[in-house]
């Protein structure tokens, strides 16, 4: 099976790079490095340099007709898609539009497509399911849930399967910490070198953390082809933590633990985010790895 992954050198879509290696699947990593870093390439995929903006990339997936197409490239800075929303809309919206395009013109049999649980769902009381309505408060949910549609659109139009997966906060290693959606990878950043985690708020904001190996997992169940699953699916624990609690997590692997500062909070920052994780349990996965667990492992390795 030939796969070619979009942000395959970054955080998330690298992982998927080498799961998909490991299978014996031939891989085509895409990326325009802007976040992500060619070492993180595993030396079996064929790596391109190229951005979803490119007019090459189209001219690649025609010429190499991958079966699936697993699209992880993205802009996922909220406080960016606030600050310049035409960027993110370009990013976001009008350059999956673009591959889409591409894809459908290629034969390609799947495509799954990385969303957002947080952004696309918004302020929530109770963890929603998929069938809860989208109400995206950020340029970035508006695009990714307006992406979602688009997938299933163009997956009708050319008759190819597609799979949408929401992704609760998801750390792990190889998650920079330069981004704000990477609050884990940041805090540990901070600790290792001696400087206080500045919390913006009171520390309660609650978070559905999940180790970007239980998310590979998640991607590798809907990536068999002999399966017609054309479906939405939250990818989380089900399990908040508060900002509050993760730091003390991470203080307890500390000789001398460094207490957080605390700041204003943030406009438009999502006080309770928890994704419920019923519908793609029926389907057989859930999430292995326990987030203290998690922790211990990735602060040891350096982040």
């Amino acid at each position: 099976m030939k796969i070619l992954v979009t942000g395959g050198a970054g955080f998330i879509g690298s992982h998927l790079v080498d799961r998909y290696v490991g299978l014996g699947c031939e891989v085509i990593a895409v990326d325009n490095l802007s976040t992500g870093d060619r070492k993180n390439v595993h030396p079996q995929a064929r790596f391109v340099h190229l951005g979803l903006s490119d007019q090459r990339l189209e001219k690649l997936i025609l010429e190499e007709k991958p079966d699936l197409i697993n699209h992880h490239a993205a802009q996922v800075n909220v406080r960016t898609s606030v600050s310049e929303p035409i960027t993110d809309l370009e990013i976001n919206l009008r350059d999956t539009i673009r591959l889409l395009d591409a894809s459908g013109k290629a034969g390609i049999k799947k495509f799954i497509f990385a969303s957002s649980g947080g952004a696309v769902y918004g302020e929530c009381t109770d963890p929603p399911t998929e069938a809860a309505a989208p109400n995206p408060i950020s340029p970035y949910g508006i695009n990714k849930w307006a992406a979602e549609r688009y997938v299933a659109f163009y997956a009708q139009s050319y008759g190819f399967d597609w799979t949408i997966l929401r992704y609760a906060n998801v750390y792990g290693p190889r998650q920079v910490p330069h981004s704000e959606s990477g609050v884990i990878a940041i805090f540990i950043d901070h600790l290792l070198k001696g400087i206080p985690p500045t919390i913006y708020g009171n520390g309660e904001q609650i978070r559905d953390f999940i180790h970007v190996h239980d998310v590979v997992e998640a991607n590798m169940r809907f990536s068999r082809l002999n399966e017609s699953i054309n479906d939405v699916f939250n990818v989380g624990t089900g399990r908040g933590t508060s900002l509050n609690e993760l730091v003390s997590i991470l203080n307890r692997t500390l000789y001398q633990p460094i207490p957080a500062v605390y700041t204003r909070p943030k406009f438009g920052d999502l006080v309770r985010s928890i994704l419920s994780i019923g519908k793609i349990e029926k389907w057989g996965w859930t999430p292995r790895i326990d987030l203290e667990d998690g922790l211990k492992e990735l602060f040891t390795r350096g982040g």
